[in-house]
């Protein structure tokens, strides 16, 4: 499954548009990496997220996570 299949699906679930979550999840990125609460967080994913500016895109994010899921179930 491609991300834009990701978004097609959290926006049809949630009666959005894309755009609307794509949006929304940057919002939220941006936002925790703000918290100054979170830097321990956020130093671990840039260990293991080879981002090309300073917080991850969506899909960069999105990747991550499946990535930690799919080892986690193994």
């Amino acid at each position: 499954m491609g991300m834009r299949d990701v978004y097609r699906k959290v926006a049809e679930k949630h009666g959005v548009s894309i755009e609307e979550v794509k949006r929304d999840m940057q919002l939220a990125i941006d936002e925790t990496y703000k918290n100054p609460k979170n830097s321990e967080l956020i130093k671990k994913i840039k260990d293991q997220i080879q981002c090309e500016e300073e917080k991850p895109t969506v899909e960069e994010f999105v990747l991550y996570i499946a990535n930690m899921v799919r080892n986690d179930q193994r």
